[in-house]
Parts: structure tokens; C-alpha cells; sequence
């Protein structure tokens, strides 16, 4: 994988997540402009912590962020954002109304399969 390519894998999985440049900006500790640039191909500010952080918060291998062939699958955006949503949900139990919900939640992500 060349820069470029890099670039474009971090570009289209920021956006199957729905998360905005911002929203990786913050995450990774850096401004939405190095996003942008990192998914121009620009790599060259990709420190190792950006490559462990962008891995976490994009759900990818590091071995794509460095520009390596990679074995592991990479989970689809719909699945991780229903995970995303039972770990808050689970979270935020206080009640058996909210496990209620969760519970009414998950049966939903089931059945919509």
C-alpha cells in the first residue's frame, strides 16, 4: 500500500462510521486538518501513537495504517456501530428498564440480520 492508498483506507472508514474529520481529529489528539491530510495521503505527521489510536477508533488493523498486507478481517461500520451502542447502553444500566431496553435493543440488531 502506498501513501495514497493509506490515506483513502482511513478516509472511507471514518466515513462507513459516520464519524466527521473532527470527530477523529479529537480522538487522536490531533487538529481535523491532519485528518484531512492523512487521508490526502500526506502521512508523513502519522506517529506511532496516531497509528494505535486510529487503529482503535477506526476498528482497523495497524498493520493497514502502516501500509501492510494484513490476514485479519475488518468487521463491518453497521456491526461495530450496534457494539458501540450496547457497550453504552450497558454502561447506563441502572435499572431493569434499561436492561429492559438493551435487551429490546440487541433482539432488534438479531432479528434485522
Amino acid at each position: 500500500m502506498n501513501n495514497i492508498e493509506i490515506g483513502k483506507a482511513i478516509n472511507e472508514r471514518r466515513r462507513e462510521l459516520g464519524l466527521s474529520l473532527e470527530d477523529v481529529g479529537k480522538s487522536v489528539g490531533v487538529h481535523k486538518s491532519t485528518v484531512m491530510r492523512w487521508e490526502n495521503g500526506d502521512i508523513a505527521t502519522l506517529e506511532t501513537s496516531h497509528v494505535y489510536l486510529l487503529s482503535k477508533i477506526l476498528y482497523l488493523p495497524i498493520e493497514t495504517l502502516m501500509g501492510l498486507k494484513s490476514n485479519k478481517p475488518i468487521e463491518a461500520g453497521e456491526l461495530i456501530k450496534h457494539r458501540v451502542k450496547i457497550q453504552n447502553m450497558l454502561q447506563e444500566v441502572k435499572n431493569i428498564e434499561d436492561l429492559e431496553k438493551l435487551e429490546k435493543y440487541i433482539k432488534f440488531v438479531v432479528l434485522a440480520k
